[in-house]
């Protein structure tokens, strides 16, 4: 028989970014346990994310999320003595028909680019934008700078810990793990990622139309081992290729959205096969091998916000889901608001409450 534990404050499944960042915050203000699946925490889409901070990407709310955050970065580096947020900066490649914004102060030409990018074929674009603010982050740093924050702060976090059931008697909500165990919670908050929609289905949630989208990346070795260090990252407007300096290589990915069933993804050759092409057609570039290549998951409602706030029909059941590839830039300022809106929503200013209005989990009646 499994064992039964005290009743908890807050139980959180899913100890990715999303779950440990929240662990963190809410953890101050009651006992509190995360439960991961997985052998290690940030094992799927935390581990396997492309690491970069790109303010102006995403939609309107998910860019002023990543706005609050960048700030918050900072704060975390100070904290922890090193830096988080390396700058990077972006170029992002326009063809003719998306060259329509003559007057936008982020547009540099052809000839600029190729100073920033010196591989770049001229005869594959026809401007570019730069942002030069974009910047690489130490995901390794920020995912353990929440892990020793909610450890210290009393959160007991229990990997292998899948959960199979859930039943709500008397305001608590009872929740059956893998192996017999049984944890017992006032608030559940949904940390889980791409299972984010099953595990809702297991509380009795609202359905959220969260889908699970697979997207390929490799790290390669380029021919003649070119100084790549200090380029800026490099996106095609279209979404059919980025790529960045990596500390062993070329880090790219063909930026495909595959729609899949959540699970241990993995990375197919033909489609390494087609993001090396894609490189080889924008630049100069010759790849000689594949060092590394890996899959992972993205997860998106039908809107592309992300999900935050308890849900309408299952009392004490919090979404915190679909931060589609925003996870990681958007984790401290998600968090601050989910913790705010579960722990104290009567302090949540007009900003946050919009912000809150637009995650909010009954927004597709």
């Amino acid at each position: 028989m499994g064992i039964r534990e005290e009743i908890v404050d807050f139980a959180i499944i899913g100890g990715g970014i999303a779950g440990l960042s929240v662990a963190r915050a809410v953890s101050a203000n009651g006992t509190t346990i995360v439960l991961e699946r997985e052998s290690h925490c940030g094992y799927h889409s935390t581990g396997r994310s492309a690491a970069i901070f790109v303010e102006g990407y995403g939609e309107p709310a998910v860019q002023e999320i990543s706005r609050i955050s960048r700030p918050m970065f900072d704060a975390m580096a100070m904290s922890i003595g090193r830096s988080v947020l390396e700058i990077r900066g972006l170029v992002i490649l326009r063809n003719a028909a998306q060259d329509n914004e003559a007057d936008d102060p982020t547009r540099i030409d052809r000839a600029a680019a190729v100073a920033k990018v010196p591989v770049l074929r001229a005869d594959s674009f026809v401007s570019a934008n730069f942002d030069p603010i974009a910047a690489d982050i130490d995901v390794h740093a920020v995912q353990q700078y929440y892990t020793h924050g909610a450890k210290s702060a009393g959160a007991n976090i229990r990997t292998l810990a899948e959960v199979l059931a859930a039943d709500r008697r008397d305001g608590i909500w009872y929740i059956v793990l893998a192996g017999g165990d049984e944890i017992r919670a006032k608030t559940v908050i949904n940390a889980a990622g791409a299972w984010a929609e099953a595990i809702g289905g297991m509380f009795g949630a609202t359905r959220q139309g969260l889908a699970a989208f697979k997207r390929t990346a490799a790290v390669v070795q380029l021919v003649g081992g070119p100084d790549i260090r200090n380029w800026p990252m490099v996106v095609d407007a279209t979404e059919q290729l980025y790529f960045k300096p990596e500390s062993n290589g070329l880090f790219l990915s063909p930026a495909d959205e595959q729609l899949t069933d959540p699970a241990d993804v993995y990375a197919e050759d033909l489609d390494i096969a087609i993001a090396i092409d894609r490189l080889e057609r924008y630049t100069n570039l010759t790849v000689q091998r594949v060092i590394a290549s890996w899959a992972g998951l993205r997860t998106f409602a039908p809107d592309r916000l992300p999900v935050v706030g308890f849900d309408p029909t299952a009392p004490g059941f919090f979404w915190l889901a679909g931060q589609g590839g925003t996870g990681v830039q958007s984790a401290p300022a998600l968090a601050a608001l989910a913790a705010q809106a579960i722990t104290a929503p009567g302090g949540i200013s007009s900003a946050d409450r919009a912000l809150l209005d637009a995650f909010a989990p009954n927004r597709f009646g």
